[in-house]
C-alpha cells in the first residue's frame, strides 16, 4: 500500500516545484507558492480521479489496455484544465506583480487566453507525460516499438496475441494472457539450435 502513496507524493512534488517554479519567475514568490500548490494538489489527485476504483466490465488483457491508455488521456485533459485556470487567473489578477521582461503587456482579453493556453499546454503535457511513465500502456508502447524496430515482435502486438488466444495459443486470466500448453512454452523458451557458420573454404557455384 506505500507505493501508491508514494507515487501520488512524487506526483504532488513535481507538480509542486515546477508550477511553483515557473509561476514565480513570471510574477511573484507569493504567485509561485500558491500555484505550486494548486499544481501540486492537481498532480498528486491525478491518479485518483483518473482510474475507475470498481471494473464496470469483464477485466481482459485488452480491456485493461485500453483503460490505462484512456487513464493517461483523462490527466493529460486533467491537466490542461487546471493549467488553463491557473494560467488565465495569473496572466489577468497577476498583472501588477509580473515581471515584464519575461511577461509582454497586452489587453487583459488576450493575456488571459494567452496565459490560459501556455498554462492548459504545460500543465497538460507535464502531467500527461508524468502519468505515461508510470502506466502499463506507457511501458507496454515503448516496449511494443522497441520490438517491432529490432523485428522481434510484431508492430500490432495486441492484435497478435488476441489472434493466439483465438486460436487456443493462449488463454486469458484477467488482464494477462497465459501459455495453454506447458510444454509450448516450455518449445519457446529453449535456446535456438546454433547456426554453423560458413568457412571460407567453402566450395563456390
Amino acid at each position: 500500500m506505500l507505493r501508491p502513496l508514494f507515487l501520488d507524493l512524487g506526483f504532488g512534488l513535481i507538480g509542486l516545484v515546477t508550477g511553483g517554479l515557473i509561476a514565480g519567475l513570471l510574477y511573484s514568490v507569493t504567485y509561485g507558492l500558491a500555484a505550486g500548490l494548486a499544481f501540486g494538489f492537481v498532480f498528486s489527485s491525478a491518479r485518483r480521479f483518473t482510474r475507475a476504483t470498481e471494473p464496470k466490465h469483464v477485466v481482459t488483457p485488452l480491456r485493461s489496455l485500453r483503460d490505462d491508455r484512456n487513464a493517461v488521456l483523462y490527466a493529460w485533459l486533467y491537466g490542461s484544465a487546471t493549467g488553463a485556470c491557473v494560467g488565465g487567473f495569473l496572466a489577468t489578477a497577476g498583472t501588477e506583480r509580473a515581471r515584464f521582461d519575461l511577461v509582454f503587456s497586452v489587453s487583459p482579453t488576450l493575456q488571459g487566453l494567452a496565459g490560459a493556453l501556455v498554462g492548459a499546454v504545460l500543465s497538460g503535457a507535464g502531467l500527461g507525460m508524468v502519468v505515461l511513465s508510470t502506466s502499463a500502456w506507457g511501458r507496454y508502447t515503448t516496449a511494443r516499438w522497441w520490438l517491432a524496430w529490432r523485428k522481434r515482435t510484431p508492430r500490432d502486438l495486441a492484435a497478435f496475441l488476441d489472434d493466439a488466444h483465438k486460436l487456443g495459443a493462449l488463454r486469458s486470466t484477467g488482464a494477462h494472457y497465459q501459455f495453454r500448453h506447458a510444454s509450448l512454452q516450455r518449445r519457446l523458451a529453449a535456446h535456438r539450435p546454433t547456426v554453423r557458420a560458413r568457412t571460407a573454404d567453402s566450395p563456390s557455384g
